[in-house]
């Protein structure tokens, strides 16, 4: 995998971990798969840890030739969500 990324071959992760009725251990969590992929892989080393973050996000686009719709940039189609926390916690020396 390392060589695939010093080359600038496009290498992605990705899962089908949601719980559903087949697999119901699941729990789509993209951080899981990224933080065991660079360990098995060994994408480890200082100049990986910039680019790693790729691997769940951007590089997932460009495989499925999305690019073009997905990403942080003027005109793509934002999608999220606000929410605004009203509860304040005691302070803990309360």
């Amino acid at each position: 995998m390392k060589e695939f990324v010093d080359n600038d071959i496009n290498v992605a992760f990705g899962q089908d971990s949601i719980v559903d009725l087949w697999y119901p251990a699941g729990n789509g969590n993209m951080m899981n798969i990224l933080d065991n992929g660079i360990h098995s892989s060994q994408l480890m080393r200082e100049e990986d840890f910039a680019r790693n973050f790729d691997l769940v996000t951007y590089n997932g686009a460009k495989l499925m030739k999305i690019e073009d719709e997905y990403g942080l940039d003027e005109g793509k189609p934002a999608n999220f969500i606000v929410l605004c926390l009203l509860y304040t916690s005691p302070s803990p020396r309360d």
